[in-house]
């Protein structure tokens, strides 16, 4: 009884813990484009957080960790564009954005789990 109470709940530590409802609104666009005669694919993927909690991006799963990764935190304003920050461990407050630069063509872009302090969010992509 216990095990199938727990099946919709995160299990941290050996303790049922209830998983909050995480919500989210992606977008993605091509971002690609000529660099040094070759040809570059990437895609630009936002975040926008949809939930009345703060949330803490901890990692980003896109297609399963196979054809595609996050390599770079973007910032949409000129002057910050340059700015070196870590990866991951970013709060989002309700309404906040994030962007990261993705190594893939867009129509490489199937599915994305989001991983927070709060639990997963998990987005398919409609092709």
């Amino acid at each position: 009884m216990f095990k199938k109470m727990c099946l919709s709940l995160l299990m941290i530590s050996g303790v049922c813990v209830e998983a909050k409802d995480l919500d989210f609104k992606l977008d993605y666009r091509a971002t690609g484009g000529k660099l040094m005669g070759k040809m570059t694919n990437s895609s630009l993927l936002s975040i926008t957080s949809i939930n009345n909690e703060p949330v803490v991006i901890k990692n980003l799963i896109v297609n399963r960790g196979n054809s595609c990764e996050a390599t770079k935190k973007v910032e949409p304003k000129l002057g910050d564009k340059f700015k070196k920050e870590k990866l991951f461990d970013h709060e989002l407050k309700y309404s906040q954005q994030i962007f990261y630069r993705l190594n893939c063509k867009p129509n490489q872009l199937l599915e994305v789990k989001i991983i927070t302090d709060k639990g997963e969010y998990y987005h398919k992509f409609s092709q």
